[in-house]
């Protein structure tokens, strides 16, 4: 399930873009979870309580807290990176001031259906509407954790690393037979004792990768068409 809020003092507003995302739930058969927010406090509460979204639509103007604020707040916030932020607006001004929260899209008031159905085609395009889920044995149990949330992968002689948006697990095994098991197209390898989710990828350059979390993930000679390769794809 999709886990959607909406984010502005508009009623009106809200009411319209929540009539488009349940019609593109309904035209996709996705299921999507539709929350609504008239104010930063409430929404910034909820969020404190119950963990995050997956896509948030985010008004600039919002009152005495702008939602360039609120973005900020997010981006701080180490537990809710994956969360992506889409920003409304009557005005297309904003640019510069939003390049640091990383926006996934912008959308220009007044809205259209056309417009709404795009950001959430891309959104499924880039992150996948339905969970995939990664299994591994730690303490003689088993685990499972959304793939979305893993960062990275690193191995570490018998053992693995794993790196996610919550902290980090260890496990025993191999990083050639994670490869094999994660089910997503948005992994890669880049180095022999790393594999990365491209999810996650916020910079780059010939011989590293830094990541949602600050960690700089070497890239070896041999890997770097494999990390072009991913880029070109994702995107």
């Amino acid at each position: 399930m999709l886990k959607v809020a909406i984010c502005d003092d508009d009623d009106v507003f809200c009411s319209e873009l929540e009539n488009y995302v349940s019609r593109f739930s309904l035209e996709n058969n996705i299921k999507i979870d539709i929350q609504t927010f008239y104010n930063a406090q409430d929404l910034l509460e909820d969020i404190d309580t119950d963990g995050g979204f997956d896509l948030l639509f985010l008004d600039i103007e919002l009152g005495n807290e702008t939602g360039v604020e609120v973005g900020k707040w997010i981006r701080s916030n180490e537990k809710i990176q994956a969360m992506q932020i889409v920003f409304v607006s009557a005005k297309e001004s904003y640019a510069m001031q939003l390049f640091d929260i990383r926006p996934m899209n912008f959308l220009v008031k007044p809205i259209n259906y056309e417009r709404v159905k795009y950001i959430l085609d891309e959104y499924g395009r880039l992150f996948d509407f339905q969970p995939c889920f990664f299994e591994y044995i730690s303490g003689r149990r088993k685990h499972r954790i959304d793939e979305r949330h893993i960062v990275f992968f690193q191995s570490q002689a018998k053992q693995i690393l794993m790196v996610t948006l919550d902290g980090e697990q260890q496990f025993y095994g191999k990083l050639s037979e994670v490869y094999e098991q994660i089910s997503s197209d948005f992994f890669c390898l880049v180095h022999k004792s790393y594999l990365i989710n491209m999810r996650h990828v916020i910079g780059y350059n010939s011989d590293s990768v830094t990541m949602i979390n600050g960690d700089s993930v070497p890239v070896s000679r041999s890997m770097r068409s494999n990390l072009s390769k991913k880029i070109i794809e994702n995107g």
